[in-house]
């Protein structure tokens, strides 16, 4: 499910279903593969995903689909990811998916949720599934306010949003320029930059040293 970047730390009283527990290094390191599969390209030179690409070619060859949905089918929601069938499926609210055709402030918001939802399908639906097939179904949802940040799924997707979007190891020159660098490079809001830079800055600090001893050597 998809709100937007600020609610990853917002005690907004969501239920959701605890999820294996990863850390950041983790979705880190699954974001990085699934782009390199996805548009390698990404991960060579800083620049931006090819979100209509991703939804009308690469997702539905690999067994996904992506389908704009009523605001009634999805309510309080921007986006949705149902796990089983034939197929996973990723529902979006008709306006976003007609700002993402448009572009815009708002077509970068809409780029952000396709990537939040493509975390559930690479970090959750594969849990979902076996869950389903060893009959652990019904699942108990519980108020994200009583998990660990990495047992929460939309936690974990909106990392693995910041880390498909903007790959931390192609954002440190850019991030030198600060939030506008970031999102202008890698075409996300200004909203979502601030946040990026916020959540990995660890992360980035780390890259960086790393460079710097790689250079001494």
């Amino acid at each position: 499910m998809s709100r937007s970047p600020s609610a990853i730390h917002a005690d907004d009283g969501e239920s959701v279903v605890p999820v294996p527990p990863m850390s950041r290094m983790d979705i880190i390191g699954v974001a990085t593969a699934t782009l390199g599969v996805l548009q390698p390209k990404r991960l060579e030179r800083p620049g931006p995903v090819d979100v209509l690409r991703l939804i009308d070619h690469q997702l539905p060859a690999r067994g996904v689909d992506v389908y704009p949905a009523a605001p009634k089918d999805l309510p309080g929601c921007e986006a949705l990811t149902i796990p089983l069938g034939a197929r996973p499926t990723v529902l979006m609210r008709g306006d976003q998916w007609r700002y993402l055709l448009q572009g815009g402030p708002r077509g970068l918001r809409a780029r952000a949720t396709v990537a939040h939802e493509l975390g559930h399908v690479a970090l959750h639906v594969p849990f979902m599934r076996r869950q389903a097939r060893d009959r652990a179904l019904p699942l108990t949802r519980v108020n994200r306010r009583a998990l660990r940040a990495y047992h929460d799924p939309e936690w974990q997707a909106w990392c693995f949003a910041g880390a498909f979007l903007v790959p931390p190891h192609m954002v440190l020159s850019v991030s030198r320029g600060g939030v506008a660098a970031v999102a202008e490079t890698f075409q996300v809001s200004r909203r979502f930059a601030h946040w990026y830079l916020r959540v990995f800055s660890g992360v980035l600090t780390s890259l960086d040293q790393e460079l710097c001893d790689a250079h001494r050597a």
